[in-house]
Formats: C-alpha cells, sequence, structure tokens
C-alpha cells in the first residue's frame, strides 16, 4: 500500500513557504541560501531561528524583500529635487517631474527661472552654472581610467576619459576643498563648512565632527585599510567609526599646510608660524603612536606619499622658484627646483604614482618631479589638482571646471576648457566671431555653430583683428621671431614681410595687429636686440606691409581699436600721450594718466582706458575715473556704440583672483556676475552679442 505524505505550511516573515517532511517523518531545518535569505534572522521550518547574516553599508535588511538585503532608493525629496531626473542612491534615477513655464531644471535638480539675459558657453546655454562654471580644486583617482574630482559649490564630478558625471552630496557646501581614495575608500571634505564626506558605492554619507561646532577643514588622506585622517588648522582629525575625532600632534607643532598617508607612514606638514621658516614634517608609523620631526625649507604647499613609503614635498623656495624634496623614510631628503615650470607660484599640487614617477601642476603647466630635465606639458588656464594610476593615466583638474586626462604625454580635455590657451577673441557681426589659441588653433562662429579652422601654424595666436573680409593675428616668439597670418572661411596664408620694404619678421617681430573695422589693418613691431624706442608702426597696403613715418609710438607704443577707429598711445612712470589715426597719418589727442595699459575708442569721440586696477573714461575734454567698479586687473575693453566693457582679474593672475566684468552703458559702469570664477582673458563685442574667453578656455556669450 502507498502512504500519502504531509506537506506542512510554515509562515516566514510575514511569506508563506512549505517545508517537506523527510522519510522518517522528522523535520529537516532549512537553510539562508535554500530560503533565498541573507540578513537578519528567519525560521528554520522546524521551530528554530536562522542568522542569515548582516549587509553591507548602504544596503538594509528588507528594504524591497524580507530579510534580503537591497538598496532603498532615495526620494526626491530626500535628495532635494523639485525637477529631473537625479540619482536614486541605488543605481537608478529618480523622475521628479519638469518645471513650470518661465522656470528651467538647473543645479542640484530645482526649477531656476532663467535671468533676461541668458549665459552661454559657445552655443550651449549655461542652465548650471555651478557646475559648468566652477573651479575643481582636487581629483583622485578611483582605479585605471577613473577619477573623482571636487571643487567650488559642493561640485563631485565622476569621470572617465569619455563621460563626465555629476555626483550629489547630502548638504550645500560652499567648496569641497580636497579629495583622498584608497581602493573602495574615498572621501572628501569642504572648507570653512567643516563638513566631512565618504562616498559608498557611489553615494555620498556625511560623517559628523566629534565637536558640537565643526572645524574647517583643508586636507584629507585615506589609508589603504580604509582609515582616514582630515586636518584643520590647528588639529588633526581622525575617524573613530562613527565621527571625526581629534588625535594629538607634538606640543608646538603649528599650524598645518597638508598631510598624507602612504603604505606605513602617516605624514603631516605644519608650519609653526606664517612666513617663518619653522616648517616641520611630523612622521608616525602606521603601527605606532610616536612622532617624529624633521625641519624643512619655507614655502611648502603640498605632501604626496608614494607607493613605495617616500614623499615629495613641494611647493616655492624663497625666490628661488618652483621646489620639491624626495622624502625617504628615516629622514632622508632630495632636493631639486623643476624649472620646467614658469613663474614663481611654483609647484602647487602634486602626485606620486605607482610607476614611481611623481608629478606636479603649477600655472598652465603639468610636469615631472622625477625627471626635471624633461619639459613640461603646457595646459589650459590654472590648475589645481593632480592624481592618477601611472605616468599614463593623469587626470588634472583645475579652473572652469577643466578636467585634462593625459595619456603618454598627450592632454585631452574631458571636461569644461575648449581652447588651449584662453583664446583671443574677435569679432565684427553676430555672424562673424574668430577665437585662436595656443598651437595655432582657431574657430569660427558664424551665427549658428562654432567649427573649427586650422591655421597650419604651430605657435599661440595672439592680437587678432578682423576688418572686411578676413582675420588677422600675430604669433611666435615676441623675442626672437614672429608671424603674421591672415585667414577667412576659406583657409589661412602666412604674411612674408616684401622684399625691399627692410622688415624681416625675425627682425622686426610682430607683436600686434588692430583693424578699424573696414579694411585698414596696422601692424605693430619690435626690432630684436634694439634699444628702446625701436618699434615701428607698420600698414597694409594692397599686399604688402609698409613702415608708417616715424612718430612718437616708435617709443614703445601701443595700439588700440573700435567704433571704426585706431589710437595710439605711449605711457610712462609720469603721464600718457594718446594720438589718433587716420588715412596713414597720427594726430595727438590728449595727454592721460600714467601706465595706461589699454586704450579703446568709443562712438562720439570717447576713449576708454585701464590704468591697472582703474578704468577712465575720456569725454569732455578731461579723463574721469569710472565709478560703480571695483579695483581690478582691467586687461581688455571692447566698445560697441557709447557703450563699452571691461574684463580682467580681481587681484592679478594668482591662484586666488577671480574673473571680473564691468558694463558700461552709456551713462555709468556697473559690475556684472559672471557665471564662473574663472578669470576674463579676452572679449570682442558687436551690435547683438557680448562674447567672453577665459583663461581656462570656458567661452561665454551674453546677448545684448
Amino acid at each position: 500500500m502507498r502512504a500519502w505524505g504531509l506537506t506542512w505550511v510554515v509562515v516566514l516573515s510575514g511569506c508563506l513557504t512549505t517545508v517537506e517532511p523527510i522519510a522518517d517523518g522528522k523535520c529537516r531545518p532549512s537553510t539562508c541560501a535554500a530560503l533565498g535569505k541573507d540578513c537578519g534572522q528567519v525560521s528554520d521550518g522546524c521551530g528554530g531561528l536562522l542568522s542569515c547574516g548582516s549587509c553591507a553599508v548602504n544596503q538594509q535588511c528588507g528594504a524591497t524583500i524580507p530579510n534580503v538585503c537591497g538598496c532603498q532608493p532615495l526620494t526626491c525629496a530626500q535628495v532635494g529635487a523639485s525637477c529631473g531626473r537625479p540619482a536614486d542612491g541605488c543605481g537608478g534615477t529618480l523622475s521628479c517631474g519638469s518645471c513650470p513655464d518661465g522656470a528651467s531644471c538647473g543645479g542640484f535638480f530645482t526649477c531656476q527661472v532663467k535671468p533676461e539675459t541668458q549665459v552661454c558657453q559657445g552655443t550651449l546655454c549655461i542652465d548650471d552654472p555651478v557646475l559648468t562654471g566652477a573651479t575643481l580644486l582636487a581629483v583622485a583617482t578611483l582605479g585605471p581610467q577613473e577619477a573623482v574630482a571636487v571643487g567650488e559649490g559642493g561640485v563631485v564630478l565622476h569621470v572617465t576619459p569619455t563621460e563626465v558625471k555629476r555626483e550629489l552630496i547630502p548638504t550645500v557646501v560652499g567648496a569641497l576643498v580636497d579629495v583622498a581614495a584608497a581602493g573602495p575608500h574615498v572621501w572628501a571634505v569642504s572648507g570653512d563648512d567643516g563638513a566631512v564626506f565618504h562616498r559608498v558605492q557611489g553615494t555620498w554619507v556625511q560623517v559628523p565632527q566629534a565637536e558640537a561646532k565643526p572645524r574647517a577643514l583643508h586636507a584629507v588622506a585615506v589609508a589603504g585599510d580604509g582609515r582616514v585622517w582630515a586636518a584643520a588648522s590647528d588639529v588633526l582629525l581622525t575617524y573613530d567609526g562613527t565621527a571625526m575625532q581629534v588625535e594629538a600632534l607634538p606640543a608646538g607643532s603649528g599650524g598645518i599646510v597638508d598631510l598624507a598617508v602612504g603604505p606605513t607612514t602617516l605624514l603631516v606638514l605644519t608650519v609653526v608660524s606664517p612666513g617663518s621658516s619653522g616648517y616641520r614634517l611630523l612622521t608616525r608609523r602606521l603601527d605606532s603612536s610616536t612622532w617624529n620631526s624633521q625641519g624643512v625649507i619655507d614655502g611648502l604647499y603640498s605632501v604626496d606619499a608614494c607607493p613605495d613609503g617616500s614623499a615629495f614635498l613641494s611647493g616655492t623656495y624663497s625666490h628661488e622658484g618652483p621646489y620639491a624634496a624626495h622624502w625617504h623614510e628615516g629622514g632622508q631628503l632630495t632636493d631639486s627646483f623643476p624649472h620646467t615650470f614658469n613663474g614663481g607660484f611654483g609647484v602647487g599640487s602634486a602626485a606620486c604614482l605607482g610607476d614611481n614617477t611623481a608629478w606636479g601642476v603649477g600655472p598652465g603647466q603639468l610636469a615631472s618631479l622625477t625627471e626635471t630635465a624633461k619639459p613640461g606639458l603646457k595646459l589650459a588656464g590654472w590648475p589645481f589638482g593632480v592624481a592618477g594610476t601611472s605616468k599614463d593615466d593623469l587626470w588634472v583638474v583645475g579652473r572652469g571646471a577643466m578636467v585634462v586626462h593625459v595619456v603618454e604625454g598627450v592632454a585631452t580635455v574631458v571636461h569644461g576648457a575648449r581652447m588651449p590657451g584662453g583664446g583671443a577673441l574677435t569679432a565684427s557681426s553676430r555672424d562673424n566671431v574668430w577665437r585662436l589659441g595656443d598651437d595655432g588653433k582657431a574657430e569660427h562662429f558664424d551665427g549658428q555653430a562654432w567649427s573649427p579652422q586650422p591655421t597650419g601654424v604651430p605657435e599661440t595666436l595672439r592680437g587678432v583683428a578682423v576688418p572686411t573680409g578676413a582675420v588677422w593675428a600675430v604669433g611666435g616668439n615676441t623675442y626672437t621671431e614672429g608671424r603674421v597670418v591672415r585667414g577667412s572661411n576659406a583657409g589661412w596664408e602666412l604674411m612674408r614681410p616684401l622684399s625691399g620694404q627692410g622688415i624681416s619678421w625675425s627682425q622686426d617681430v610682430p607683436v600686434q595687429v588692430v583693424s578699424d573695422g573696414q579694411g585698414e589693418v596696422l601692424l605693430h613691431t619690435v626690432k630684436v636686440g634694439s634699444p628702446p624706442g625701436s618699434a615701428t608702426i607698420q600698414r597694409w597696403v594692397t599686399d604688402h606691409f609698409e613702415k608708417l613715418p616715424a612718430s612718437a609710438l616708435d617709443a614703445s607704443g601701443q595700439l588700440g581699436s573700435g567704433a571704426g577707429r585706431i589710437v595710439g598711445f605711449v605711457s610712462d612712470s609720469s603721464s600718457s600721450q594718446v594720438y589718433t589715426y587716420a588715412s596713414g597719418t597720427w594726430s595727438f589727442h590728449s595727454q592721460g594718466p600714467a601706465f595706461l595699459t589699454a586704450v579703446t575708442p568709443a562712438a562720439d569721440g570717447v576713449l576708454f582706458a585701464s590704468n591697472y586696477s582703474r578704468l577712465l573714461r575720456y569725454a569732455s575734454g578731461q579723463w574721469v575715473e569710472g565709478e560703480g567698479t571695483d579695483k581690478a586687473s582691467w586687461s581688455v575693453i571692447a566698445t560697441s556704440g557709447n557703450e563699452a566693457w571691461a574684463v580682467g582679474a580681481s587681484s592679478g593672475y594668482s591662484p586666488n583672483s577671480w574673473g571680473v566684468l564691468a558694463h558700461f552703458d552709456g551713462a555709468g559702469w556697473s559690475m556684472v556676475t559672471l557665471p564662473t570664477s574663472d578669470v576674463a582673458t579676452s572679449l570682442a563685442v558687436t551690435a547683438t552679442d557680448v562674447w567672453i574667453s577665459t583663461q581656462s578656455g570656458l567661452l561665454l556669450h551674453q546677448p545684448r
């Protein structure tokens, strides 16, 4: 006789399941795997309980299925979004709706009312100026060909060679000033806000400081085992698994400049007092609590640890220029002066890579700290951060949301800058705008879109002018040999001096070209190897340049143009002399203030000028300083009708300056806010548009 078996129904965490009895009628306990459970406690079907473990960080037990680890997607309210499709924290996206008429979905996925005058980058309007124009301050690699960059406005960009994605932090901060990564451990800190953030599987969470009032932070370092340290100006903080706690430093250590952590050692760079020579490098093995102190030179900015246990210190050594020192465990220092860097700002940030190479960034450059005889790689604008896995996988970030990927010495702009060298602008109308930059690069705007226009010239092009039907530019080395080129959409040609005129581009080096916009083109040249007073002004006549009769402008004169006119000026420490030009003749116009740097004509005989930190206007027979403008390093002025615009830097071309724009509307001056902190370097104005180029290569456009 066949016996019929029994089937028992068991309730497990709110779900029905079945347990089959074995042949002897006894209950066989189930397993977590058999039940498809991986967290918490569940019944084994026989009256007992199974412990199925816990979930990883960023996952919850039973988030979507009982006793199964899962990710609970965030809501639109939790991420602070009112529109668009932000990340849900679980690898997907949310649908947070659209904005009402008159508003657009902008930064942080919130509805924003567009300004009356829309600011664009090229032909793409900037709906998220925080993302598009923000300065990126630091970068860390997550693995080969992958990095994360942080910067102003709390911007976080996850970048690969082909894609840039924004990641959101859970609170608004003024700026994320540093980021560090070691394997899956990624941390970032904000400046005055004093916030600390940890990246867990692509989602950022905030970590509290133990003290009631958070300290302002400026650096963070992560060890391979996940331990993390952050630096305030006066204390070192470390993570205890719950919050950031103060870790004691030796008495008298001074203020913290930077910190780094290697395979075995924590390194803290300090200064006893600002401006003093009391710089110290504090080191402590990770398996010890004993600190060692070593004196180092003053003027250092950063310390970066190497995979082999050594480290690089970098900065500016007094007035000697850029400096780097290779530190070895035990205190040995090997000094170097990487003269591949230009300027006096030195090595602003450094990275030591897995292939035993070290690299640093300075103003407009990336250069090796281990092979200092090699020439540096020129970059657009001002880079602030560098990181990489090897010399063939380097990332550089900086102003204008610049992200550059360097592979085998070739720099590719992944985000931000589009014209190396910032780009000199000139325009005659809405459908004829030209932009020229490093390596002979040029692009043209025809009223609809920008298109590249290969020039065939290897040098930086500058001093551009647009007369009827063509664009002119000068290039080459100002001190040895130059070039003059003329181009159009049909192509470019190299303008050679006409023999018999006594002109040679290796002797009379072109430094500036201007036009009245109608057909008159003047060229300013300087004779190489001659004393002051060797400048000449040359005029384009049909098919060649001819020297104009000698004038006061031959003594270091400069040219300017606007509103269909050309002016020239000579300036020194006591006064300036301004001249106007017509049909081959110069006429004295007026005496002006000392140290003029640019003069541009407007309509009705008005002249606008810059005088280092001031903007000036000549009308009714006198020069008047412009009111309503900031004190700044004004570099370029452009006019249209009775209006004028001026661009420059807030406090000179330094890491801490930002771009400024002023507008004269025919009655008075006012400051205009730019959608980026990047320094504006060039300006072009037509009857319908204002175009601005920045130090890092951004292009801004504002219809008038």
